[in-house]
């Protein structure tokens, strides 16, 4: 048998391996079930580590949509730039407005 139970998860790639938490788990579960919990509950750290992180590129993501928008119709010529300084001026006058506080 040369591998791939588990669809090779020892190869995925770290952007995509949030994808597989519920794999994650079992292995973490199938580790402390041979009688080694520590890995174990370090898997399950790793899960939730991963969840924080996709919450975070999910804020991040949140934040620069309207830019990246405003950027992408402007250089599809679907808008002016005019548009797309709008947005970057909002942007920016609610980062001053934030750092005052």
């Amino acid at each position: 048998m040369s591998g791939g139970s588990w669809d090779y998860l020892c190869y995925k790639e770290a952007d995509v391996i949030e994808n597989y938490t519920s794999d994650l788990k079992e292995m973490g579960d199938r580790l402390v079930k041979d009688g080694y919990p520590e890995i174990g509950k370090r898997f399950y750290d790793f899960i939730d580590e991963l969840k924080i992180m996709t919450a975070r590129k999910q804020q991040w993501l949140a934040k620069f949509s309207p830019i990246m928008r405003a950027i992408e119709w402007e250089d599809s010529g679907d808008t002016g730039h005019e548009q797309t300084k709008k947005i970057c001026d909002e942007f920016i006058k609610e980062l001053r407005g934030a750092s005052e506080k």
